[in-house]
């Protein structure tokens, strides 16, 4: 696996808001690998959107995408071809291919979702919504974001010192993510795991 890489925390409020791919809205860019890609380059990229009308969805070739809805009334996502998929409720997730066509509309004010994606033929990636009160251990791998959205986890590793997380926290391994343990105590507490390997070995 490499040298094991110290963690970062990421404070998502701190985060800069930039113009999503087709103008349409705004997103809050947490981490892309290559650092410094865009939405052109890059191999994998995790960013918080934020929804604030109806419209297209951008395209993405070559890449697999993950829509997880984190706050707001819900989002209906449609294809040309009358496909439906609705997401009205808090850590709700779709998968689907980047290049499929889909058009958003809102069911009742905006949205914040969690928008990951990955270029399938470099890599795979397992996102998990995780609520509730809770104790898991997870193996080491690749990168890893671990990002708390209510209530609070934390986090424990022989590899680290503990790191307690709170409300719009993440914490970010960029590689080599050692073996670590999640706790959480309060059943309010709602968060988001994603793990990233290479294809070969994932």
């Amino acid at each position: 696996m490499g040298d094991q890489q110290y963690p970062e925390v990421l404070e998502l409020r701190q985060c800069p808001s930039v113009p999503w791919k087709n103008g349409r809205g705004t997103v809050r860019p947490l981490v892309a690998h290559p650092p410094n890609s865009g939405f052109d380059d890059f191999h994998w990229r995790i960013s918080v959107a934020e929804v604030t009308a109806d419209g297209p969805f951008s395209g993405f070739q070559g890449a697999d995408r993950w829509v997880v809805l984190l706050d707001g009334e819900g989002i209906r996502l449609s294809t040309e071809e009358g496909g439906e998929w609705l997401l009205d409720r808090p850590l709700q997730a779709l998968k689907f291919p980047g290049e499929l066509s889909l058009t958003a509309s809102l069911i009742q004010g905006p949205i914040r979702n969690l928008s990951v994606l990955v270029r399938r033929e470099l890599y795979r990636l397992a996102v998990e919504p995780i609520e509730g009160a809770t104790q898991r251990v997870f193996d080491q791998g690749g990168a890893t974001l671990v990002l708390c959205l209510a209530g609070s986890a934390l986090i424990e590793s022989q590899a680290l010192d503990s790191v307690h997380l709170g409300p719009e926290q993440a914490l970010l391994w960029r590689a080599n993510t050692p073996a670590w343990r999640l706790r959480c105590d309060q059943a309010s507490t709602r968060l988001i795991v994603v793990q990233c390997g290479v294809s070969a070995t994932f």
